[in-house]
């Protein structure tokens, strides 16, 4: 069974996300509703570092307009930014 693009990206920023934040303990369970920021508690060096893996494992640029704080509101949010990205 193929996954749909939303699902692959879910999948593959889970795992981008997770050898990220491997030095720090990974506890949270991760849904579309979780806060990057609130509840997984990213720091700014950790966006960062995200935004970069983002642009090299699904090679869009993220521009610095791109950026705020409603993009790392939660995990849905980003998975939509990247299908956009993706789609233009």
């Amino acid at each position: 069974m193929m996954m749909n693009i939303t699902e692959t990206i879910r999948t593959e920023l889970l795992g981008l996300l997770q050898s990220g934040l491997a030095s720090s303990t990974f506890t949270t369970v991760i849904t579309d509703d979780t806060s990057l920021l609130q509840e997984v508690g990213l720091d700014s060096v950790q966006i960062i570092e995200l935004i970069v893996a983002i642009e090299k494992h699904f090679k869009i640029p993220v521009f610095d307009e791109d950026i705020s704080a409603s993009l790392f509101d939660n995990f849905g949010d980003m998975v939509a930014f990247i299908e956009k990205k993706l789609n233009s």
